[in-house]
C-alpha cells in the first residue's frame, strides 16, 4: 500500500527508476531533502557539481596500456563510492554546467557510463537544478538532456520545513513509498499499454518541443520511462486517477502527449483479477487485445502474491491457457511467474501440483517442460 501522499510523492517514485531532474527556486530544500532521502534509502550520497568539474571528470582521463596497445579512459575517485550498486549521486546545480561538460554527462544519466567504467544499474541519479534565469551562467538545457529525465517541479513541503525548525534546523526524509523490485513484474502490463495507445495515436510517439520552456515531451525513451514509472507507482498503491499518477506520466511525456494518454487509459475497460480468483467472474477471451490480456495477467499474478491457495491459483492457470491458445507470447510473459513455487518467487502453493486436466493443457504450451 502507498504512504501517506506527501508534497514531492511522484518524485520520490519516479527517481528510484528513472533519472530524475529536480525544478525549484533557489533555497527551496532540494539538496537538503534529497540527501535525507538518500540516507533514508541506506544509500551512499554523493554531490557533484558539474560547474566545478573538467568534461575528463565524466568522460574519463585518457591512460596509455602500452601492454595491451589500447588507450583506456579512466574515471575519477569519486565512481568507487558506487560499485556496490547502492549510490545516490545528485548533479547539482545542472543548469550552470558548460555546454562542454554537459556533453560529458550525456551518457552518465542514461548509460551510468564514466570513462570505461558502468555503474551498477541500481545507482539512482538526480539532478537538482534553478531555472536558467536564477542561476549563475545558467543555460537552458537541449532537447537530448531533457529527453534523458523525468522532470519534476519542486513544492516546498510546508509541515517538514516547520517540524525542521522546530527540531534545531534538523530535517530528515519526508514519508515516502519505497519501490520495490518487483515492480519490473508490471513492465509488460504498461508497456503493452504504452504500445497500444502509440499504435491508435502514432503522433504522439515522437514530438520534439518547440521551445525551451517545454521540459519534458515524447520520444521512445520517455515513454519507456512511463512504463517504468507507472509500474513504481502501482506496487506501491497508485492507481490510474490518482494525482500522482498523472503527475508522473506529464513528467515523462509532457502535457499534451500526458493527456491523451490517460484519457486513453481511463477508457479501458479491464477485467477485474480479484473478481476471477474469487470466482465471482468468468473470463472470455476477447481476440486483438494483447494489451488487456497481458494487464489481465499481470493483475492475476500480482493478486496471487497477497494470497493464493491452490483454487485460487487453478483459476488463474484456466485463464492463461485460454489465453496462451491464442496467444502463446502473451501468455509466456507471465508465466514463469505463475508457475514458480512461492519459495522460489513465484506465486504456486508450495508443495502442491495441479490436476492432471490442468497440467496437460500447460504442458501443451511449455513444451520445454514444467520444473519447478
Amino acid at each position: 500500500m502507498a504512504t501517506q501522499q506527501t508534497k514531492n510523492e511522484a518524485c520520490f517514485i519516479a527517481l528510484q527508476v528513472v533519472p530524475t531532474i529536480v525544478w525549484g527556486g533557489t533555497g527551496v530544500g532540494k539538496t537538503t531533502v534529497l540527501g535525507q532521502l538518500a540516507r533514508a534509502l541506506d544509500r551512499t550520497f554523493h554531490l557533484l557539481i558539474g560547474s566545478t568539474h573538467l568534461p575528463e571528470d565524466f568522460s574519463g582521463y585518457p591512460d596509455a596500456d602500452r601492454q595491451l596497445g589500447v588507450i583506456r579512459m579512466l574515471p575519477t575517485q569519486w565512481v568507487d563510492k558506487f560499485k556496490d550498486g547502492a549510490g545516490f549521486l545528485l548533479l547539482d546545480e545542472f543548469t550552470c554546467v558548460p555546454p562542454t561538460t554537459m556533453a560529458a554527462e550525456l551518457s552518465l544519466i542514461t548509460e551510468r557510463r564514466v570513462g570505461d567504467v558502468t555503474l551498477p544499474e541500481s545507482t539512482i541519479i538526480v539532478a537538482a537544478a534553478n531555472p536558467p534565469e536564477l542561476a549563475p551562467g545558467g543555460n537552458t538545457l537541449p532537447p537530448s538532456m531533457r529527453s534523458r529525465f523525468f522532470h519534476c517541479k519542486w513544492q516546498i513541503d510546508q509541515a517538514e520545513l516547520y517540524k525542521g525548525y522546530r527540531n534545531g534546523l534538523n530535517w530528515s526524509a519526508p514519508p515516502f513509498p519505497v519501490v520495490p523490485e518487483s515492480h519490473r513484474e508490471l513492465y509488460p502490463k504498461y508497456g503493452s499499454l504504452v504500445e497500444a495507445f502509440l499504435r491508435s495515436a502514432p503522433d504522439c510517439l515522437e514530438k520534439l518541443p518547440q521551445s525551451d520552456e517545454t521540459l519534458s515531451f515524447p520520444n521512445p525513451r520517455t515513454w519507456s520511462y512511463v512504463v517504468k514509472c507507472l509500474s513504481a507507482a502501482e506496487a506501491v498503491g497508485h492507481r490510474l486517477g490518482s494525482s500522482v499518477v498523472t503527475d508522473l506520466v506529464v513528467g515523462c511525456v509532457g502535457d499534451a502527449a500526458g493527456a491523451e494518454f490517460l484519457r486513453y487509459m481511463s477508457q479501458l475497460d479491464l477485467i477485474d483479477p480479484a473478481a476471477i480468483l474469487e470466482g465471482t467472474e468468468a473470463y472470455k477471451y476477447e481476440a486483438g487485445r494483447p494489451d488487456l490480456q497481458i494487464c489481465l495477467l499481470t493483475g492475476l499474478v500480482k493478486e496471487l502474491r497477497s494470497q493464493t491457495s491452490a483454487e485460487r491459483w487453478a483459476r488463474a492457470a484456466k485463464v492463461f491457457v485460454e489465453i496462451g491458445e491464442h496467444e502463446i507470447e502473451t501468455f509466456l510473459t507471465q508465466f514463469k511467474s505463475l508457475w514458480a513455487p512461492v519459495a522460489k518467487g513465484g506465486v504456486r502453493p508450495d508443495g502442491w501440483t495441479p490436476p492432471q486436466a490442468l497440467m496437460q493443457k500447460l504442458m501443451k504450451l511449455v513444451p520445454s517442460g514444467l520444473k519447478d
